[in-house]
């Protein structure tokens, strides 16, 4: 009979080290600032903002926010997504869009 740990002992044997997950291990030392892996600085993030924002969304629209949405996206986003791109003379419609995660 065999057992789930010799099954699990064999897939991991098998199993090839991946450089990335490696060098994302490294990212988090203390001290290390990595350019390979394409990490931005911490304190370059817009924290202040993001939050003010993401207080706006929760407090005027959680429903819409927190619930499915469509699958191509939901219609206002695309709409302020146009609204952008024309600010860059990108002109398209919301057929012209598929907003994924």
């Amino acid at each position: 009979m065999v057992e789930i740990n010799d099954i699990l002992a064999s897939v991991n044997e098998r199993s090839k080290t991946s450089v990335i997950r490696e060098l994302l291990k490294k990212t988090a030392e203390p001290g290390i600032i990595s350019f390979a892996g394409g990490l931005p600085d911490p304190k370059a993030f817009p924290v202040k903002e993001i939050k003010e924002v993401i207080d706006k969304i929760l407090t005027e629209k959680a429903d819409k926010a927190l619930q499915y949405g469509p699958t191509e996206g939901l219609k206002d986003l695309k709409d302020e997504l146009i609204k952008l791109l024309k600010e860059e003379e990108i002109n398209l419609d919301q057929d012209n869009i598929l907003v994924t995660t």
